[in-house]
């Protein structure tokens, strides 16, 4: 049976600023043209005949000069894998953005604009189906047209290949971002549908007949997208999919909670956080990007210094940490002391009564910390 081989990708944001990394944001861009740079090298060793790239490409419709010309030169690179992009909310396709240039894109890239249509590609066996976004939002859907891709499946003996950029729901869901049915997908005609949009991947899974998955982003772009980014590789048939999920991503970003309560100063909590991260992360620690929450209960009621903590990690690419420690504490023994604690413990053990104990608690430890000139409870701080 014919099978073709495809890399799935998407949400590369290509150009995007990241200004929330400060002086890391100049180098996290370089990280994201790495990523295509993966990408089509991976095309390249693996032989790809078909890269899907499902939407928002670039962060940005408007591409600096530069920028457009490294990607242009790198679809070069593989002039034998047919290129299929379908524009995002991000990059949408509008007469002024960069994929509506005149003799620009090389002859291997097909671009989708606006509702459905399809691309033979008489060579690999294959018909594309694809829609791009003309906008930054579409209310209606993009995705439609399932008799004519019925009829093409039956006519034809071609593998029947869709892209698209949106917003998977169940029926009466909306969404502002080309919502796309399941129950559209089922009985589709496609053995395929390509998804972009959702950063997070999902598995490829079946819906009726079609197979269906989201690649995620292909590189992390904040907090909120944490652990491996990658593609999915593999071979498509008219009945059949057989992918894998491929890491490509430059670095991870990576949240952990780091227990400190044997630490006796900031040092001795970057010592221990250093420590933790080499174990979990081994000798690549260092390029990767963390939240660290610095927790534990301890009895040295020593003032965190955010500065002095960062300034251990010189050699990681960026960090943002925030301590939560708790202190032990004894608020009978605190009251009988003629200072500005002991009055606070005075006054926290009248009003224990009528607050509730997880309140009170938190009132505790805030005001502990703000006596120790420490107010900072929940503020972030980065490299």
């Amino acid at each position: 049976m014919r099978a073709v081989k495809i890399l799935h990708c998407a949400d590369l944001h290509l150009g995007a600023a990241v200004k929330s990394l400060g002086i890391r944001s100049a180098k996290r861009r370089t990280d994201y043209l790495k990523t295509l740079e993966k990408i089509i090298e991976v095309c390249r060793d693996q032989s790809v005949q078909l890269l899907l790239i499902a939407g928002d490409l670039f962060d940005s419709p408007w591409v600096a000069k530069e920028l457009l010309e490294d990607v242009k030169n790198l679809f070069l690179l593989i002039p034998e894998t047919y290129i299929a992009i379908t524009p995002g909310n991000h990059d949408p396709y509008t007469i002024d953005s960069c994929y509506a240039k005149e003799d620009f894109w090389p002859k291997n890239v097909i671009l989708f604009s606006g509702e459905m249509s399809d691309h033979p590609i008489p060579s690999l066996g294959v018909r594309l189906w694809g829609a791009g976004m003309t906008d930054s939002y579409s209310l209606k859907s993009l995705f439609h047209r399932e008799q004519s891709i019925r009829e093409a499946k039956t006519e034809k003996e071609e593998i029947q290949i869709g892209i698209i950029h949106g917003d998977l729901l169940s029926a009466g869901g909306r969404s502002e971002y080309n919502p796309i049915y399941k129950e559209d997908i089922r009985d589709c005609g496609l053995s395929y549908l390509a998804l972009g949009h959702i950063h997070k991947r999902s598995e490829p899974v079946w819906e009726g007949s079609c197979c269906y998955a989201y690649s995620g982003s292909a590189e992390g772009l904040g907090f909120d997208e944490t652990g491996e980014k990658g593609v999915y590789l593999g071979l498509v048939t008219a009945d059949s999919c057989r992918l894998k999920f491929l890491p490509v991503c430059q670095r991870r970003f990576l949240k952990y909670r780091i227990d400190v309560s044997q630490a006796e100063s900031t040092k001795q909590a970057a010592a221990v956080t250093r420590r933790s991260l080499l174990e979990l992360q081994g000798e690549e620690a260092g390029k990767n990007l963390y939240e660290i929450l610095l927790t534990g209960d301890t009895i040295y009621d020593w003032s965190f210094d955010p500065a002095a903590f960062l300034a251990e990690f010189d050699d990681f690419f960026f960090i943002r940490v925030r301590e939560q420690r708790r202190i032990l504490y004894d608020l009978e023994q605190m009251a009988k002391e003629t200072s500005l604690r002991g009055i606070f413990a005075r006054r926290m053990l009248e009003s224990k009564s009528g607050i509730p104990p997880e309140q009170f608690e938190s009132a505790v430890q805030i005001g502990l910390r703000a006596l120790n000139g420490r107010v900072d409870y929940s503020e972030d701080y980065e490299t």
